[in-house]
Order: structure tokens, then sequence, then C-alpha cells
């Protein structure tokens, strides 16, 4: 019988690291121009203290952390240029955040996740300052189009933004009290954005961004990312067979279970919280021979907060094979699949 085992295993890493600095080298730019768009001018409160005494936020997602979203970036608290500090003194390329980036990138699974509605939550009670969505909310490189957002303002002078929002999505409008948790809009890639992700934001009475991670603002915050175990946060079958990690990234609503035993497919896995040493492996248990057959294997090398990988393979009889993705031995997912002729 002919079987043919396929890993994408080198073209998957190279695209994977390319796509990782980009998405950093555009982030690094994406304060900057948005900060201009959407962020406030400097204000002082009644008090001009800009006391953090009695600022206690709710986390702005809801839902399983690493399965439904992952801290993609912390604060940078290194004021240097070309070089990094996160919340936890990690530095250089061990700390999860990029050069000057302020305030919180919290990713999803991919553009399936963001078409569903992942939405987004007021932290704190108080009134919309400003709105915009209506800009694209598709993008995978660093768009010059202004990004969608929502800015509330807090008691003391402080503020929070929501950005990269999905378009038309927003449920507030300027002048609108919010209570904590109100339904603000969906999370989305747009303006200077390389992946569906939130851009959460605390500004003090003065303008100023403060780390609210750092300070322990947060009332439920999630422990450190690099604390975290992997998940799988999604996975697609794909016949014809694929190429490159786009199609994981857009997969569309729909997902395979029947493939056909005649040609080569591909199964599409994205992952959160890989980390150096992690070994990540797909099986297929054949129901002719009774045995695993290993077709993807890949070690890992740096921090990936999330990350895409695809291995090919084709069924050599009909009948129902059980896939199983884990990460050094321990099970992350299993299904079946039914081989037709």
């Amino acid at each position: 019988m002919d079987k043919t085992f396929i890993g994408i295993v080198i073209a998957a890493a190279f695209v994977l690291i390319g796509f990782q600095h980009f998405r950093q080298q555009a982030a690094g730019r994406e304060y900057s121009q948005t900060r201009s768009a959407a962020a406030p001018s400097a204000e002082s409160s009644s008090s001009g203290t800009c006391s953090t005494a009695n600022l206690r936020l709710r986390w702005p997602m809801r839902g399983e952390p690493g399965k439904d979203w992952v801290v993609a970036n912390y604060t940078d608290h290194d004021k240097g240029k070309n070089s990094m500090r996160d919340y936890r003194g990690r530095t250089g390329t061990d700390a999860v955040t990029y050069d000057g980036h302020k305030g919180l990138d919290i990713e999803i699974a991919n553009f399936r996740a963001m078409d569903s509605g992942i939405p987004v939550f007021a932290a704190l009670d108080g009134v919309v300052e400003d709105v915009f969505d209506s800009s694209p909310d598709r993008n995978l490189h660093c768009s010059s189009d202004k990004w969608n957002f929502v800015l509330l303002q807090h008691a003391g002078g402080w503020k929070t933004i929501y950005g990269h929002l999905k378009r038309d999505s927003a449920k507030v409008r300027p002048g609108e009290r919010v209570s904590t948790g109100t339904f603000l809009g969906y999370v989305g890639s747009s303006g200077c954005s390389t992946y569906p992700h939130l851009h959460f934001e605390v500004q003090d009475c003065q303008g100023r961004s403060l780390d609210p991670v750092k300070e322990g603002l947060f009332l439920d915050a999630p422990d450190d990312v690099m604390s975290w175990r992997p998940k799988l946060m999604d996975l697609s079958l794909f016949q014809p067979a694929i190429h490159s990690i786009l199609p994981i990234q857009d997969p569309g609503t729909s997902d395979r279970n029947l493939i056909s035993a005649r040609y080569e497919f591909s199964v599409g896995v994205t992952i959160s919280v890989l980390k150096p040493g992690d070994v990540l492996t797909m099986e297929f248990f054949s129901p002719i021979t009774g045995s695993n057959d290993v077709f993807f294997e890949r070690t890992i090398t740096q921090f990936l907060p999330r990350s895409h990988w695809w291995g090919n393979y084709r069924f050599d009889a009909e009948g129902i094979w059980t896939l199983t993705v884990r990460v050094n031995g321990q099970v992350l997912y299993q299904r079946p699949v039914t081989a037709t002729l």
C-alpha cells in the first residue's frame, strides 16, 4: 500500500519566523500611527494626582485563556530605542513585548474566530469620549488606514482605549455612559495591525500610558503568559493540500471531516504559548494497521504566543482514522476523520 507522509517543517518554520518578525516590526509602527488618530490629549483630573487608589479594572475579553485568546505583547518599559523590557524584567528577544509598545495586545486564533464575533467589554465604568469604526478590518500588514477604536473617559481623568476593532462593530456612541462589562464592539484587525487582536491601553490624567498589569490594576488578570501551557486554538483540514499559513490564518467558516483517500490533504493548526524546547507533533491512528503514524514533528526554538503549522498526509484506506495533536507527548486535541474513496 502506498503512503505519503509529508511534514511541512522547514517551510512552515521559515514562513512562521518571517511572519513573527514582520508582525513585530509592523506593530512597532502601530502606536505612533494610532496614537495621533485615537489617543486623547493630556488632561488633568481635579486633584491632579492621577491616583490609582480606586482604579480597579476588569479584563476586557471573556473566554478561556490560551484557547480563545492569548496575550501576545505586554507594555515595553525600556525607554531606549531598539531595546525592550516587559513588566517581568525580561529583555531583548526574551521580552514579551516589542520596542515602544504601549498597552496590551490580546490575539485571537484567526479570522474565522474574528468572523464569529469576539466581543470586547468595558474594563471600568465611564463615559464614551470617542468612537471610530469605518476602516477595513482584515489586515495582515500595517495599513495607513485609521484604526477602529472606542475611547472611554473614567473618574479622575483616567482613560482606556480599545483598538483595532472590527469594522462597523462599535455598540456605543460618544457621550454614552457605560458600566464595567458593557459590550463595546468586536475584535478586528484594522489600522496598523498584522493579525486580529485587541490593543488595550490605560492612560492617566496627564495622558501618560500606564501598565495595568505591572501596577496590579486588574481584578481578574490571567497569570503571566509564559506560565501558560500550550493549547489548541483552532484546527482545519484542507483538501487539496495547502502550502502556506495563509489558509490557516483565514480558513473560512466551514471545516472538512470527510477526506478522499485518493488525494493528499493538509492538517493546519493554530497553537498558543509554545516555548523553546517544546516538541509539537501530529499523528494519525490507522484503522488498518492499528498503529500511530507521525506525519509532522517540530522542535520549537523561540517563544511563540500564537503560531500556525501544517502537515500533509494521504490516507491509504477507507475508514475512520484518529487525528492527535501533541506537545511534549501530551495530547492537546483528538478527533476522528473519515477517509472515503
